[in-house]
């Protein structure tokens, strides 16, 4: 009887880890890097390495710090970040970045997000965890990075009922509508059911496709694409004379400040005398407010 229990049990455990090295196909495993290269970060590769089902595949760490890159941690090497990150991913073939250094700041994690958003290159987060022995309570906080990662204070929690009251059947301009900013804040407006929104930009695909996307959305509501640069104050008196905007969000400006520094004039005559001219007009047509949203 205790060697046909003892054959049973040790049947079942081999059955068991012939089932996991089957079912833990490495090819479907997700090529990752680590940022960090201190014990936290050998606890995430720890953590990540024991996940049933297993997720991601560490091929590399990385640190910001020179003194480590001829260094390795668990056999894998450490990445010197002195390029872009989603250059030195690229090199290893690796498509998601799991943020663990502490010591990066704000302005460094946006630069490292952005970049690798623009690369189509997922990234994930770590938040403070007690327990670093907990591989699995380790495994289940690794979670994708969000915008409210780079706050360093509490989410702002909206009042919808009195933005509903400020732009429901109001009329609503939106400079820089078919950019990145502009465009989101226009979805945004979108469901506080605007009388009409005015979707202006001075990019002619861009604007065309963003209203074309907003028809298939909601084909009831006004929609008025307008074509025309914020630094023609002349321009922009017709449209404020026409429409007279109740709510005017000014999302038109360049947000790229390295290659901005090196055209500083552009950058003034939109992000400055652009900006002058929606606050003029604003005030000239009595609006009842308008709100800047760009970097």
């Amino acid at each position: 009887m205790y060697c046909l229990f003892s054959f049973l049990f040790f049947f079942r455990i081999i059955v068991k880890f012939a089932f996991e090295i089957n079912t833990t196909d490495t090819k479907n495993l997700i090529p990752t890097v680590v940022y960090g290269s201190d014990v936290n970060a050998i606890a995430i590769s720890n953590a990540v390495k024991s996940e049933k089902p297993a997720r991601f595949k560490i091929v590399a760490f990385m640190d910001k710090s020179s003194q480590n890159k001829s260094k390795s941690i668990l056999g894998l090497p450490i990445l010197y970040k002195n390029k872009k990150v989603s250059v030195l991913l690229r090199k290893q073939k690796a498509t998601t970045l799991i943020l663990v250094e502490k010591s990066l700041t704000k302005d460094e994690k946006l630069q490292i997000v952005d970049d690798c958003l623009e690369n189509n290159i997922k990234v994930f987060s770590v938040p403070i965890i007690s327990n670093w022995e907990n591989e699995k309570e380790i495994s289940l906080k690794i979670k994708n990075f969000e915008i409210q990662d780079l706050l360093e204070r509490k989410p702002i929690v909206l009042d919808s009922k009195l933005i509903s009251k400020q732009l429901s059947n109001k009329t609503v301009l939106i400079t820089g509508a078919a950019g990145s900013i502009g465009s989101e804040i226009v979805w945004q407006v979108l469901e506080f059911n605007p009388k009409t929104i005015l979707i202006l930009d001075q990019a002619e695909s861009p604007l065309h496709k963003l209203s074309l996307e907003i028809a298939k959305f909601d084909q009831k509501l006004t929609v008025i694409p307008i074509l025309c640069d914020i630094r023609s104050k002349k321009a922009l008196a017709k449209v404020f004379e026409k429409y007279k905007p109740t709510i005017v969000f000014h999302a038109a400006a360049y947000k790229h400040v390295p290659l901005m520094e090196e055209n500083p004039s552009e950058s003034i005559f939109t992000n400055v005398l652009g900006t002058k001219n929606i606050a003029d007009l604003a005030l000239e047509f009595k609006a009842k407010k308008i709100c800047y949203d760009f970097y």
